[in-house]
């Protein structure tokens, strides 16, 4: 039975520098860059390995974009008794879905786990720094995130409350998340004013001495879980919990699966897995 996990696909503005050469041009939306970063099959090396990978789209729902991931794999095997069962080089393709919904306030993806193809972050992180390498795809730069949506986190915080002494929350430049606005603010403030790529908040005490449900450090764990950073707990030396481990899944049955022929079940799909 396939298994999904689930990311948030965040962009931040990149910088425009002269060897762009379109500094009169308009910015696409982030829901354009989308929809033309997806729209045709595109080849690219992962960030470890030297075989490339492939993505190409299949048609999907509108507000969605879908295709494969790919990789083709080599190995030795037999020919049939009429070619007396010769040894011989095999070749096929590895595949994994990916659907997506590209509305401003969502860019939430799931993607099919497959053992044969690197893990969904470095996947995708190989896909864009691929494409950044593009011009035209220059104008923005992408952020994958796991999302915690099963709030293992806050099983955590329960757990080891009187013994955490450090909590750390590294949050990209605000997408759009609906989050609590104290927050939300402050990053944006921070991003507008100093531009960096990443801000780390760090807070440490004795054990016990915080209180993780607070406001601003709930708001911070939001931030995290829906996608819009990192989060991670220590207690004294021991890290308990780090949000790029706890990931969100879920499971479709074989015969929902759509296939590169006959991709029309990609509506069920997401269906499924966005629940719409």
């Amino acid at each position: 039975m396939p298994t999904f996990e689930k990311v948030r696909i965040s962009l931040a503005r990149a910088e425009r520098t002269p060897m762009y050469g379109d500094q009169e041009s308009q910015r696409r939306t982030r829901t354009e860059f989308f929809v033309d970063a997806f729209s045709e099959r595109r080849t690219f090396l992962p960030s470890r390995g030297k075989t490339s990978l492939s993505f190409f789209p299949i048609e999907a729902p509108d507000g969605y974009i879908a295709g494969f991931f790919a990789r083709e794999i080599h190995q030795r095997g037999r020919k049939g008794p009429d070619e007396d069962v010769r040894e011989t080089d095999l070749e096929s393709w590895e595949i994994a879905l990916f659907v997506m919904d590209i509305a401003i306030d969502q860019q939430v993806a799931w993607v099919e786990i497959n053992g044969e193809l690197p893990a969904t972050k470095s996947m995708l992180e190989s896909f864009f720094k691929h494409l950044s390498r593009n011009t035209p795809f220059a104008e923005w730069k992408a952020h994958v995130k796991y999302m915690d949506s099963n709030g293992q986190y806050w099983t955590v915080i329960r757990e080891y409350k009187p013994a955490i002494t450090r909590l750390s929350f590294t949050f990209i430049p605000p997408n759009a998340l609906r989050v609590r606005q104290r927050v939300a603010d402050f990053v944006k403030l921070v991003n507008d004013q100093g531009h960096p790529d990443l801000q780390e908040h760090r807070y440490k005490a004795g054990a016990g001495q915080m209180d993780p449900e607070s406001e601003v450090l709930a708001a911070s764990a939001d931030i995290a879980m829906e996608g819009g950073g990192e989060a991670r707990v220590y207690a004294g030396r021991k890290k308990v919990y780090d949000s790029d481990d706890d990931r969100t899944r879920k499971d479709v049955e074989d015969d929902e699966m759509p296939t590169p022929s006959n991709p029309t079940f990609v509506r069920r799909v997401i269906s499924r897995l966005f629940g719409s």
